[in-house]
């Protein structure tokens, strides 16, 4: 789990371009079937031979496929776990932290933890777009 973590902490920039290229509900459905898995596509012809990426052909069409392959062109992609953001997605969705909990993966206490990490972030923005309006 620490692994997962580092890797979360070391490449951020994959979260962000799943999240700018296919949006947060279909970057949350791959992070959840794909998590901490690493993918290297050397060639063109490797992105439909290889076994993970007939998977992700399989789950999510060619298209995703091609737009990771065109960005992460022979660099190895890691799937990050992003348990945060798979947090806030599922709490902007209306679920409890003891609901969250198996569905990213963590005990309902670190579940209630990261609540309160994100209830802090919320309430942070609002006060700063607040300063902002107030301006």
């Amino acid at each position: 789990m620490q692994r997962q973590n580092a890797t979360d902490k070391l490449n951020p920039s994959a979260l962000i371009f799943l999240r700018e290229k296919f949006g947060d509900e279909v970057a949350v459905r791959f992070i959840e079937r794909f998590s901490g898995q690493e993918f290297c596509i050397h060639t063109s012809s490797s992105r439909t031979h290889s076994r993970k990426g007939e998977e992700i052909i399989d789950a999510f069409g060619p298209d995703m496929l091609d737009t990771i392959f065109k960005e992460y062109k022979r660099v190895p992609f890691i799937v990050p776990v992003a348990r945060k953001f798979r947090y806030e997605f599922y709490a902007k969705q209306g679920l409890g932290s003891a609901a969250i909990a198996p569905l990213i993966g963590v005990s309902v206490r670190q579940s209630y933890c990261i609540g309160r990490q994100y209830k802090k972030r919320r309430a942070a923005k609002f006060q700063q777009w607040k300063r902002e309006a107030e301006r």
